[in-house]
């Protein structure tokens, strides 16, 4: 399914899972919390924590370093800093060509 991995799926449902009793939590506790979002934020982090070892191997890449939580981090920026660089593309060829 679109390239994830079994461990990425249930990490994925566990956190929707986990997300949305959080959610459910904090409604009772007064906060205002909205059921859908608990769940996708859930899910996100779940899939997030899912994929750390894929994380840490992409870190390695680019650092060539040995500490595995670096690498981690190094991982998940990298990894935000060209989803941002492809999103400022886009939005640029939009605004030339629209």
């Amino acid at each position: 399914m679109f390239g994830l991995r079994q461990h990425h799926v249930i990490g994925m449902f566990a956190g929707a899972l986990l997300g949305l009793v959080a959610s459910g939590l904090g409604s009772v506790l007064g906060l205002a919390l909205a059921p859908n979002d608990g769940f996708f934020w859930g899910a996100v982090i779940g899939g997030l924590i899912a994929g750390m070892p894929q994380f840490a191997q992409a870190g390695a890449v680019l650092t060539g370093n040995e500490n595995r939580t670096w690498n981690a981090l190094v991982g998940i920026v990298g990894g935000l800093v060209f989803i941002g660089v492809i999103a400022a593309l886009a939005i640029l060829v939009l605004k030339l060509f629209f």
